[in-house]
């Protein structure tokens, strides 16, 4: 998939950070507003509600703020609360989200290139289709965010939380994924090629068609391995195995090969190690007290012998 490119058309006025500021202190104020009509009218027989009363009932849920399309290029958002805000096809293109608040965000077709979203909370949010190209994401959470089709090349996604996520024919060429949580995530068909995936978690993962051309695995120790879940590691390089052998890629297969055996050996003499010491901690204790009840029974034994000796 190419970089998304937006079609020519007129650019709004820049908005700052103090223009956002004052639009959510407006929201804040209607969604206040808002909130004690609904407690006006939570007990109104549903019969004498007018039409708008109704309206208001039905539309319940908190509405994020609405900045579809605003051009927040290059400002300032960091640390600001814009969870569940529509940003749909906004212009974010540098802009500094550093630690912000967007989860439940929609950030459809959003240009964020070069952004800063460094340990921003994208917990489920939409960035379906969004160009991200070259954008800062180290520790962000996007656990379960939407991410289909979004354009990811050269982002860093240092130790970012991507559990769960729907990476579904998205783009992540040489983006840095090093110790990324890809638990549970759908790659279905992204491109991952050239991208830096060392001590990655990819447990449950799906990688049907991904593009595993070049990537960066380091010594090929997954995050699984290195933190003793041998189990999970074991089919975690199965299904890579598995995968760049269909791919051709012969090579990478025998390095996850070499992989797979030596977590099921470390899993083996884990299982035996817990067969040998993995007594239940009170049986444990009985064991040692009878232990210890039968050195003081044969220290009376000896001294009465030696008593009646004498």
């Amino acid at each position: 998939m190419d970089e998304p490119q937006r079609p020519p058309q007129k650019e709004q006025k820049p908005l700052t950070r103090e223009d956002l500021l004052r639009l959510m202190e407006e929201h804040r104020l209607i969604e206040q507003q808002r909130i004690e009509e609904l407690r006006v009218i939570e007990d109104i027989d549903e019969r004498r509600l007018t039409e708008e009363q109704r309206r208001l009932k039905e539309e319940r849920e908190p509405k994020g703020l609405d900045l579809r399309h605003a051009n927040l290029r290059q400002a300032d958002l960091s640390d600001l609360d814009l969870n569940h805000a529509s940003l749909s096809s906004a212009n974010l293109w540098g802009t500094v989200l550093a630690r912000a608040g967007l989860a439940g965000a929609d950030l459809q077709e959003a240009l964020l290139g070069l952004a800063d979203l460094q340990e921003a909370n994208l917990h489920a949010a939409n960035l379906g289709r969004a160009n991200l190209r070259d954008a800062k994401l180290q520790g962000a959470n996007l656990r379960t965010a939407n991410l289909q089709q979004t354009y990811l090349a050269g982002a860093n996604l240092h130790q970012a939380n991507l559990e769960s996520a729907n990476l579904r024919r998205a783009v992540l060429a040489e983006a840095n994924l090093h110790e990324a949580n890809l638990t549970g995530a759908d790659l279905q068909g992204a491109n991952l090629a050239s991208a830096d995936l060392r001590q990655t978690r990819l447990a449950r993962a799906t990688l049907r068609d991904a593009n595993l051309e070049n990537i960066d695995w380091g010594d090929y120790v997954l995050a699984e391995e290195a933190t003793g879940h041998f189990d999970e590691a074991t089919a975690v390089y199965r299904a890579l195995k598995q995968r760049h052998t269909e791919a051709g890629m012969h090579d990478v297969a025998g390095e996850f090969f070499y992989r797979e055996l030596e977590a099921r050996r470390k899993a083996a003499g884990r299982s035996l190690y817990d067969r040998i010491t993995g007594t239940p901690r009170l049986l444990f204790a009985a064991s040692i007290l009878a232990i210890a009840a039968l050195a003081v029974l044969a220290l009376l034994v000896v001294a009465g012998v030696t008593g009646g000796l004498r």
